[in-house]
């Protein structure tokens, strides 16, 4: 039972490293790009995508590239970028993607 407080807090502690703002910000542009090319073969590079975030105020915006066919002959970059916003009321909610754009 001792252990009980200490597994708890390490747990915790997890779930704030994964679920800030940042990543929220990536999960939201990351289902936007999923839902805009529902069923073609495709892959995103979320670390890229984590580490190229810009926010202002109540909003924020990354420019990252998507790959598609990966792996094979005709594997393309195509660079993105996607712009959300942030409810400073509830900062826990799903920000809302206001700008999608591929830069074809």
């Amino acid at each position: 039972m001792r252990r009980t407080p200490l597994v708890l807090a390490m747990m915790l502690a997890l779930a704030a490293c994964g679920g800030g703002p940042p990543n929220k910000v990536v999960g939201a542009c990351q289902r936007a790009v999923e839902a805009k090319l529902s069923g073609k073969n495709f892959e995103l590079d979320l670390a890229d995508m984590d580490a190229k975030i810009q926010r202002q105020g109540d909003s924020a915006q990354l420019v990252s590239t998507v790959v598609f066919d990966k792996g094979l002959p005709d594997e393309t970059r195509q660079t993105f970028e996607c712009r959300v916003r942030i409810d400073p009321a509830h900062p826990e909610a799903e920000p809302a993607v206001t700008f999608l754009q591929f830069n074809w």
